[in-house]
């Protein structure tokens, strides 16, 4: 359901009138030679909030999108002054979306007419509203079909097309029969026979084989397969079906070990039915080998080191 907040409740949840000094800022706001900006990253521009003062400056909400305050009877959303019919009582929140009785805004720009009754999260970037689907951007998603949608992050499908979002434009296939969406592997989606990462098809992955592992790991009969890259050839043909997470990116096929991560470590002489992972630690009580998470110069992500 959409958070219904009311000037009170703003004001109270936040900040009780939080009101800018000459030395003071409020994130995600700023004085900036005298002036109030709006800069919720430093590497973004620093935004002018025209015609707010710093004498009467109050942000009364805010959260990771977008931030609302108010100067000189003006209502702003980030560095937009919002139409002086804006009624606060009557607004409407949901991540970056404000409803309002002047319309409907995206991170504080606007969008289309929003349903106040339909319009629910879905998984991001995706957000239902009546017969559309909207992105995270306020953008409707062309072709979607709103009732037949499903969606994971970042990918998602109706009745006849699959779709991967990731930046300005959506990537989109038809499909025949049918789209499997692999939750837990980011990215990974399976239409008809065809598997794809991202919206591309991946040819030389075999989709009989395939298997989910983790958030950015997966396999088939020949590869480990990290970020949607084949990064370690296995040196006989796995049955997946054994392939299985020890812990974190500890994996395992029951006879051999490996850490799955930039670069793939495998672990020679490991007894794994003795193996246990402590936090980066795999140990079967005869030798013990440490990891780590980012390669440096090229060197190996694991070391032996001393029991």
């Amino acid at each position: 359901m959409l958070k219904a907040f009311g000037w009170r409740y703003w004001v109270s949840l936040i900040f009780g009138f939080a009101t800018f000094t000459a030395q003071a800022s409020i994130y995600p706001y700023k004085v900036s030679d005298g002036q109030i900006v709006y800069q919720r990253y430093a590497n973004k521009p620093k935004l002018a909030v025209k015609g707010a003062t710093l004498q009467d400056f109050k942000v009364v909400f805010k959260n990771n999108f977008m931030a609302i305050a108010t100067s000189q009877g003006h209502f702003y959303c980030n560095d937009r002054a919002l139409d002086e019919h804006f009624s606060p009582s009557t607004a409407r929140i949901l991540d970056g979306f404000l409803l309002t009785n002047v319309g409907a805004f995206a991170s504080c720009q606007p969008t289309v007419a929003i349903d106040h009754e339909t319009f629910s999260k879905l998984n991001f970037p995706f957000y239902k509203n009546a017969n559309q689907i909207l992105l995270s951007s306020g953008k409707v998603l062309a072709g979607a079909d709103a009732n037949s949608f499903h969606s994971a992050r970042s990918q998602g499908y109706d009745a006849h097309h699959y779709f991967f979002v990731a930046g300005n434009k959506p990537l989109i296939v038809n499909y025949q029969q049918s789209v499997h969406l692999y939750n837990k592997c980011l990215g990974w989606a399976k239409v008809d026979s065809q598997l794809y990462f991202k919206g591309h098809a991946q040819s030389s992955v075999d989709a009989s084989s395939f298997k989910c592992l983790s958030r950015y790991v997966v396999a088939d009969k020949d590869h480990l397969i990290i970020d949607g890259a084949a990064k370690l050839t296995f040196k006989v043909q796995l049955d997946t079906n054994t392939l299985h997470v020890l812990k974190g990116n500890f994996i395992s096929d029951g006879k051999t070990a490996w850490f799955a991560s930039v670069a793939p470590f495998e672990f020679k002489g490991l007894d794994v039915s003795q193996a246990k992972v402590n936090g980066m630690t795999i140990s079967d009580g005869k030798q013990s080998w440490k990891c780590q998470n980012f390669q440096q110069n090229d060197q190996p992500m694991c070391e032996k080191v001393k029991l």
